[in-house]
């Protein structure tokens, strides 16, 4: 699949509840997906080259408004690395979820650092992803003042990453919800 494919409109990609997908199927299921009109897409389990020729094709799609790579482990952290270091090519992105991939402390900071290209995000879903008390400070020091909706359950914030999330609300003034 060339990058004109995946055309400048896109606003939804869904990436959940599939599996063992290798990169030929990811191909088909992208090209389906666009020639569809790039609604809905739904993928999981991405080998690293899948996450790597993923990652390529999103500065494609400048208005995505919606990213949803749930339930996968992108080939490890050269697949997150790969998916967060092109987040500047999606800067209209207002919905980003990484539900139960188990990206653990080193995928969040990968994530956080790279929070900064997407201002508009108002929906960050982390759901189940094993990154601490550490990994949660880190992610609340990297939040954008746009967002919205926070969900970080499953991540054994413990006590210390609540009171440091409290003391730091006024940094996401419009947060209207929080799943810790």
């Amino acid at each position: 699949i060339n990058a004109e494919y995946m055309g400048p409109n896109m606003k939804n990609i869904f990436m959940e509840g599939n599996s063992g997908l290798d990169i030929i199927k990811t191909v088909t299921a992208l090209k389906t997906c666009l020639n569809t009109g790039g609604t809905n897409f739904t993928i999981n389990t991405l080998s690293p080259y899948g996450a790597q020729y993923l990652s390529e094709r999103l500065k494609c799609v400048p208005n995505l408004q919606t990213l949803d790579i749930s339930f996968d482990m992108f080939g490890g952290m050269f697949g997150v690395k790969c998916l967060t270091d092109q987040f500047h090519s999606i800067p209209n992105l207002q919905s980003l979820s990484f539900r139960r991939s188990i990206i653990a402390m080193d995928g969040i900071t990968h994530i956080s650092d790279n929070l900064k290209h997407i201002p508009n995000l108002q929906n960050l879903n982390m759901e189940v992803n094993n990154i601490g008390t550490d990994g949660f400070k880190y992610l609340v020091d990297h939040l954008e003042p746009n967002l919205k909706n926070l969900n970080v359950n499953y991540n054994y914030i413990g006590y210390e990453g609540v009171k440091y999330l409290i003391n730091h609300l006024t940094q996401i003034p419009n947060v209207q919800k929080l799943y810790l």
